[in-house]
């Protein structure tokens, strides 16, 4: 009777160590399998980039010729739709790097009311044509914050392209206030409100509330996930109410240095001119280099194709270069300041730049004479 009772227990032990092997070995594979699927995403995402990028910037320069009405409703509808497989492709690949830690953060002196204003500019006509009036109001901010600026920023667009999507005519509220070293930035909406059982997966990857979203505004699901992975990555966090009077307050809080000083100020940078400008191009990828050459000449900029050696870089004589990036796998180029092309290998800031539209360039290379760092489209 012993004997068989111990045989039972060294039986029941060796099972549930099997079983306890069998799950490890389960877990680990899964794991290898979310790695797998990981870095296909990433590499897919690159490679669906690179044709993208040709797509994009050839949209552009055609939307400028001078064309019929037919025509250029034609033009639009190839830029918009290009413009939304960027997008997608960039929530896609923010959403790699978010996972494999690999997302640059960038803390810099930020006038947070100036980026506010701008952020809330570059909607106010979307909003217009929803009947949307979008109202900002901020407390008396410190002029220099320690930010990393365009990251604020993409969450602020995020936030605020949501609020419009899902808002009825009526008003849209930023509120912005500072308090002891703590920033805390809200986007007040009058839409439909989010329900309490719904609100655990409003920050889910690929995740929409309402599955007839998708069918009205498009998208990916993904722009609100990215924005928590963003705080984060800063410390901060964001979340949502539901308000009394019907909508949703998003907010997002995280710690903000004051610093002494202004802040770099916008104002002078518009009044640029970039017509005139010695622009360096070297860009491997044949059809990308073409399509950024023609924006280029499209904005009185006299381009130089160069054979991607440094030396070739340094004979030019140049107001700026765009070249690939060479400390980040992504195919689109950076823009340098010509003191830093002498020696791109180090480089203190490689600015990224999607493609973008013609008049978006123009802006990013008018940043760059005002002496700005952060120059990201």
């Amino acid at each position: 009777q012993f004997h068989s009772e111990i045989t039972e227990e060294m039986e029941s032990k060796l099972a549930l160590e099997e079983k306890h092997a069998s799950t490890l070995d389960a877990k680990m594979q899964s794991e290898e399998n979310r790695r797998a699927q990981d870095e296909f995403l990433s590499s897919m995402t690159a490679e669906i980039r690179k044709p993208m990028s040709a797509v994009y910037l050839a949209s552009d320069v055609i939307n400028q010729l001078e064309l019929d009405s037919d025509q250029k409703d034609l033009s639009g509808i190839l830029l918009r739709s290009a413009a939304t497989l960027v997008s997608l492709l960039n929530d896609l690949e923010e959403v790699s790097r978010l996972e494999s830690g690999t997302l640059n953060i960038h803390m810099e002196s930020v006038d947070l009311s100036g980026l506010l204003k701008d952020t809330v500019e570059l909607f106010r006509t979307s909003a217009q044509r929803k009947g949307l009036t979008l109202k900002l109001d901020l407390n008396p901010l410190p002029a220099a914050l320690e930010l990393d600026k365009t990251r604020l920023q993409q969450v602020m667009s995020n936030l605020i392209s949501n609020a419009i999507k899902f808002s009825d005519p009526g008003l849209i509220e930023i509120r912005g206030r500072y308090e002891r070293g703590s920033l805390e930035i809200s986007v007040e909406d009058n839409g439909p409100g989010i329900p309490p059982e719904k609100m655990h997966r409003l920050f889910r990857k690929f995740e929409q509330l309402d599955p007839g979203t998708y069918r009205r505004f498009g998208g990916t699901g993904l722009g609100l996930a990215i924005s928590k992975g963003i705080l984060e990555q800063l410390n901060g966090e964001i979340g949502c109410d539901n308000r009394k009077e019907g909508g949703s307050r998003f907010w997002i809080r995280l710690p903000a240095k004051k610093l002494e000083g202004p802040g770099p100020s916008d104002g002078d940078s518009t009044a640029t001119s970039v017509q005139g400008m010695r622009a360096g191009l070297s860009i491997v990828q044949d059809d990308a280099a073409e399509m950024l050459e023609a924006q280029l000449r499209l904005l009185g900029i006299n381009v130089i194709r160069l054979d991607g050696t440094e030396a070739s870089w340094q004979r030019a004589e140049l107001d700026f270069l765009i070249t690939e990036n060479w400390q980040d796998p992504s195919p689109w180029p950076s823009i340098l300041w010509n003191a830093d092309a002498r020696n791109p290998g180090h480089c203190p800031w490689p600015i990224l730049t999607p493609p973008c539209s013609s008049q978006e360039l123009a802006r990013i290379i008018r940043d760059l004479m005002a002496g700005k760092e952060d120059l990201s489209a």
